[in-house]
């Protein structure tokens, strides 16, 4: 998993209100919303998920208020046995956290969680999941869980899909700012684009790593180009071996064909087609 999935990292770009507009172009990719629709609606909400049950609190990466909904955004680089439990368990609480507003069962805040997935598993890069019967009837609850599987994003980049979604994905998965900007492409404006990328250059200066990975990055580099030149010169030597041999079986077939050597015995000798031969 690369810089901007690790968590603190994660949350300095989206957990900030000096981010909301590009908070607010993620959501419009992920929920399929027009960003004028959500533009000025989304708000951060604190992270701190009250218990009524007399369990310790727990903290979220990011969760956020628009009218109607509150949504959940969680980084998960590493799969755990118990990540989908924990993922629920946040989920159902925060749902339950609409409850003593509302008074009215029938008022209760839309939920929905987003998770953002470094590791493979069995399902699509886009998994959603509701609660419904057997034969797909949905269930009348008000919550929704979108899973994003980053490792199936980049598959999906490299084979030409240009949804904003899967940008964004692999946005978390870029290795330079290069790549970053590239990706940014048309999901925002060039102001917003600019405060992006001046957001990820302060995170990658103040994160060790991502030196250490930029510096791994000129070794691949290095190393790939140096086994190119040494493939190119294996390929002039062969080639330059293989013509010379060519040349000495040339001038034996020429001595054989002026000793009148018939033609399919010099070229069963020499290895050269007759066409060849014929040229002599």
């Amino acid at each position: 998993m690369n810089i901007l999935a690790k968590d603190q990292n994660f949350k300095k770009l989206f957990g900030s209100d000096e981010h909301i507009n590009i908070l607010t172009r993620f959501l419009s990719s992920a929920l399929n919303i027009p960003y004028k629709k959500l533009k000025g609606k989304v708000t951060l909400v604190k992270k701190e998920l009250d218990e009524k049950t007399g369990v310790v609190s727990q903290t979220v990466d990011i969760l956020v208020n628009l009218p109607g909904r509150k949504i959940q955004i969680e980084m998960n680089p590493v799969a755990h046995s118990w990540l989908h439990i924990r993922n629920f368990t946040y989920l159902s609480r925060i749902f339950q956290s609409g409850l003593p507003n509302s008074k009215v069962y029938d008022k209760v805040d839309e939920c929905i969680q987003i998770n953002f997935n470094g590791f493979e598993d069995d399902g699509e890069y886009i998994d959603v999941y509701e609660m419904m019967t057997s034969y797909g009837k949905k269930y009348k609850i008000n919550f929704k869980i979108i899973e994003i599987n980053i490792p199936k994003c980049v598959e999906k980049w490299y084979n030409g899909t240009d949804e904003a979604i899967v940008k964004w994905a692999n946005i978390f998965m870029a290795e330079n700012l290069e790549e970053i900007e590239e990706l940014v492409g048309d999901l925002m404006t060039k102001e917003e684009k600019k405060e992006l990328m001046d957001t990820v250059k302060i995170i990658k200066k103040g994160d060790p790593l991502w030196e250490a990975m930029e510096e791994d990055r000129i070794y691949y580099e290095n190393t790939v180009r140096h086994e190119i030149y040494q493939d190119g010169l294996k390929e002039g030597r062969e080639s330059g071996l293989k013509e010379g041999q060519e040349s000495e079986q040339l001038k034996i077939a020429k001595n054989l064909k002026d000793l009148g050597v018939d033609m399919n015995t010099i070229s069963k000798s020499t290895g050269l087609s007759i066409e060849k031969l014929e040229k002599l």
